[in-house]
């Protein structure tokens, strides 16, 4: 055996003393290979909760965005006994907001005219004209949807409740719009 020690060469040599240095180096080099992963997967991980909140608040900015747009409309309705129909009136005094069409979307018995739309200094003014068969009363809620310029679809109901024979005006109640 103190033969074969002695018969060991200076590469032999050199080689045992790197691989003695080199194995714990090693196990050192993936210890903090593995620290500085689990540092990424967390700092990704809080990169990743940054993206959901910003994907929240645009959400929550296009919503707030929507309800600036929206409009917001005074109707006056007027009986016109003679001809069997109603004038409905309508004021959208948002002036942020541009009506570019508007619908009666669930009247089917009744003959509809859409008068067009003006601008009076900001304040759109638009109506229609419904004329019914048998009485107004027979008229169901009417519901009118409203598209605005950027393209967004707004509803509202109203109902009439009493009348003004005087002045020949309807009452309604009227619910605002709601995006579609």
């Amino acid at each position: 055996m103190l033969q074969t020690i002695i018969q060991i060469s200076w590469t032999d040599a050199c080689q045992a003393i790197g691989a003695l240095i080199s194995i714990p180096a090693a196990i050192v080099g993936f210890i903090f290979f593995f620290r500085k992963d689990k540092e990424k997967a967390e700092q990704i991980s809080k990169l990743s909760a940054i993206a959901a909140n910003l994907n929240q608040m645009t959400s929550d900015s296009e919503k707030r965005y929507i309800q600036t747009r929206k409009p917001i409309i005074e109707i006056l309705i007027k009986n016109q006994y003679s001809a069997e129909q109603l004038m409905i009136l309508f004021e959208n005094r948002n002036t942020t907001s541009a009506v570019i069409n508007f619908n009666l979307v669930n009247v089917n018995d009744a003959q509809i005219i859409k008068h067009p739309i003006t601008d009076d200094k900001g304040i759109q003014k638009f109506a229609m004209t419904v004329k019914y068969f048998q009485h107004y009363s027979d008229l169901p809620h009417l519901k009118i949807e409203y598209t605005t310029s950027e393209g967004y679809i707004f509803e509202s109901t109203f109902q009439m409740v009493s009348e003004n024979p005087r002045a020949g005006t309807i009452g309604a109640n009227v619910s605002p719009p709601s995006i579609k």
